[in-house]
């Protein structure tokens, strides 16, 4: 007589004996009656193992076990306990029932790492592939095995498949503080309905200006899959679905979110033809600006900024009366290199930067053959802006024709002395161009103070984790995440200390989602067969991947504070949504020095995070329906698609929590008419008082292409 060594399974296989579990179902029935005594199941537990070791041949079988479960609590004068064990007893086996298949029908597939073979779910099979491939202790595995098991017979399905139980088993490992591999696809898959909306209307929140822009979409689509089931952690893979976080551009991995590159440095690379006549040198400069953006342009995901380009192409120019300037410039607008923007369907987008003013770190830089030996860029001054000023008429006059032109126009300004007649004549050459075609913006500057970068993000020296790369070096956005406030409150049953324990959370997986990216980028960067070698690893690497920054983007601030206080006054609200947002900079912040990873909270100067966290939320979130009413998209960002008028909002912030935002200002005009220059110089002037704001924008949505037939305005 011994205690036997193995049990019997339904389908034949034999698994090692554990009295634990006959303890633990003991207890299970025990608990439904009201019992709480740990202990007494144990003890009746041993009193089962003692009557089975009384047998003697094969192993016993479950139903065995079972059986002997019930004579135990029968005799024991354990009746209640004995009758809700054997109506639990029924309760499985009615369910095991319903999940067989009919008669003539295939079986469940669960193949792969799941079953190993097609065939019937096996617990045992799931429970064995999460402690080879997940690294699980054998009594959790069974008990994540016994727990999809019972999710199955709950669901009374009749078929399911891998990717079935595979999302049951995330769910159970995600509750249980793991990232789990079992189950993951082999492949990866694009789904059907992207595909179909793909060849039909095209693909949601994107233009397909060609077939391989389609192509190029749903090869990204293939991407981001892998990312989210294979690359990302789990929990941060799980927070994107749910819209906890949004991951921008999963689909292109080894891009930079925004590169901003020394332009200077550009052009020294691609500028050719030493010897040539000073009649050929504005030609050679704009071929050179062609060539750096169509080598650039893949290393971008969202923006391409090349800074300063009026004061390049200046020292070339001389030769040439405004006409036949105006020529070469219209050839660089219209160029297939810059007219292929806004590219990837409509999300990336070029930048070319005009400085107002010589910058300090080019003024003394010598300019490149074919220029006069002996030339400075700081020379050129009043060149310059005559090619900035002829730049921003014929950019107006080519959209005005509706002809297609690629760059967006940038243009900084010194606040202090802006009021100069020279740089006045600029100004109003370009806010009367924006308020028509609205380009270009304008970027205020601190005299001494230069700032560099795109619209994604501008640094000023000392922000950035290496100085002294700021003059000469890149300032690049390497990824962007956003984080929904308004589920961190969602779930806080109206507690702020609640809420704000969520945003600590979300604050966690947005580091980890970056440090993710920054691993992507290190690995293509680190052979010369990576897709990032030319770009990061050469003698003189344009792109400092390490010192890359990751923009976090703070959505539905407003909205979490009115869900925390939904009757408090607007002061309240505002305060704690600010409060909100510094709780997710001091711990995304905090997180990410220990990383040793450079983080900034901004804005996105796209609506795409605000859209989709809103449109998810609009059908989790009790009463969000109501939020927006009316034919509006749903979203966190206020104010877009408002009346005309002045609007001021958060651009982005310095990387110690608690600072102020710097501020960009959107200045809505009526798009059925054109707006009065003066008053649009006006509101230009307010803003630039402001030192807060560092950009001024007219947005005349949509943008209107006046025709040529309709003449100048």
């Amino acid at each position: 007589m011994s205690v036997p060594r193995q049990v019997r399974k339904r389908d034949g296989r034999l698994v090692p004996y554990d009295r634990r579990k006959i303890a633990d179902a003991i207890f299970r029935a025990a608990q439904s009656v009201g019992g709480s005594d740990r202990f007494l199941a144990e003890q009746l537990a041993g009193l089962v193992e003692a009557l089975l070791a009384r047998r003697e041949g094969a192993p016993p079988g479950i139903e065995e076990v079972q059986d002997a479960v019930e004579k135990v609590l029968i005799e024991a004068g354990h009746a209640r306990t004995a009758k809700a064990y054997i109506l639990y007893r029924e309760q499985r086996a009615q369910r095991r029932h319903d999940l067989a298949p009919p008669e003539g029908e295939a079986a469940p597939l669960v193949g792969g790492s799941l079953g190993r073979e097609a065939g019937p779910f096996r617990k045992a099979a799931l429970a064995a592939a999460l402690v080879q491939d997940d690294g699980l202790a054998a009594p959790e595995a069974e008990e994540v095995a016994r727990a999809v098991e019972q999710r199955l017979l709950a669901s009374r399905l009749r078929r399911v498949d891998e990717s079935l139980v595979a999302a049951l088993v995330r769910v159970e490992m995600l509750a249980r503080g793991h990232d789990s591999r079992v189950g993951r696809r082999e492949h990866v898959e694009v789904d059907r309905r992207h595909v179909r909306e793909a060849l039909g209307p095209g693909v949601a929140g994107r233009r397909a200006g060609s077939p391989g822009e389609v192509a190029q979409a749903l090869g990204e689509q293939v991407v981001s899959e892998h990312l989210l089931g294979e690359v990302l952690p789990g929990p941060v893979a799980e927070a994107h679905r749910l819209g906890d976080l949004h991951l921008y551009d999963l689909g292109l991995p080894l891009s930079l979110t925004a590169l901003a590159l020394p332009a200077a440095r550009l052009l020294e690379r691609h500028l050719w033809g030493e010897g040539t006549t000073r009649a050929l040198g504005l030609r050679r400069a704009v071929g050179a600006l062609r060539r750096a953006v169509h080598v650039a342009a893949p290393f971008a995901a969202r923006t391409l900024a090349l800074e300063d380009v009026n004061v390049l192409l200046a020292p070339y120019t001389a030769p040439l009366e405004d006409e036949p300037l105006r020529e070469e410039l219209r050839e660089l607008l219209l160029a297939p290199e810059l007219a292929a923007f806004p590219g990837r369907g409509g999300l990336l987008a070029l930048e070319l930067g005009l400085a107002a003013e010589v910058p300090a770190r080019l003024a003394a830089r010598p300019v490149p053959s074919p220029a006069p030996p002996g030339l400075c860029y700081g020379q050129v001054a009043d060149e310059a802006l005559r090619v900035a000023r002829l730049l921003v008429r014929e950019q107006r006059a080519l959209r005005r024709e509706g002809r297609r032109v690629g760059p967006d126009l940038v243009l900084s300004v010194p606040r202090e002395a802006w009021q100069e007649p020279a740089l006045r004549a600029l100004v109003r050459e370009a806010l009367a161009a924006a308020s028509e075609v609205g380009e270009p913006r304008v970027v205020f500057e601190h005299g001494g103070r230069p700032s560099r970068g795109s619209r994604w993000l501008r640094v000023e020296e000392g922000d950035g984790p290496d100085p002294l790369r700021f003059d000469h070096g890149d300032v690049s956005v390497a990824s962007a995440v956003a984080v929904n406030l308004v589920r961190a409150a969602a779930g806080a049953q109206g507690s702020v200390p609640a809420a704000m324990a969520q945003v600590d959370r979300l604050a966690g997986l947005a580091v980890e989602a970056a440090r993710a990216r920054r691993s992507l980028l290190g690995a293509g960067a680190s052979e010369p067969g990576g897709a990032l070698w030319t770009l990061a690893r050469e003698d003189h690497p344009l792109v400092d991947l390490h010192g890359a920054w990751h923009v976090l983007e703070p959505v539905g601030a407003a909205r979490a504070a009115a869900l925390l206080l939904p009757r408090g006054p607007e002061d309240e609200r505002a305060a704690l949504a600010a409060a909100l947002v510094d709780r997710l900079a001091r711990a995304a912040l905090t997180a990410a020095a220990g990383h040793d990873l450079p983080l900034v909270l901004a804005q996105a100067p796209v609506e795409e995070a605000s859209l989709r966290l809103a449109a998810l939320d609009r059908d989790r979130v009790p009463g969000a329906e109501a939020w927006w009413p009316g034919p509006d998209l749903p979203s966190y960002r206020p104010g877009l698609a408002g009346q005309p008028g002045v609007r001021r909002e958060p651009a982005w912030a310095r990387q110690a929590p608690g600072t102020p935002w710097r501020l960009r200002v959107r200045h809505r005009v009526d798009s059925g008419s054109q707006p009065l220059l003066d008053d649009v110089l006006a509101a230009f002037e307010a803003a630039g008082r402001d030192r807060a704001v560092v950009e001024y924008a007219v947005d005349p949505w949509p943008r209107r292409r006046v025709r040529a037939e309709q003449g100048p305005s």
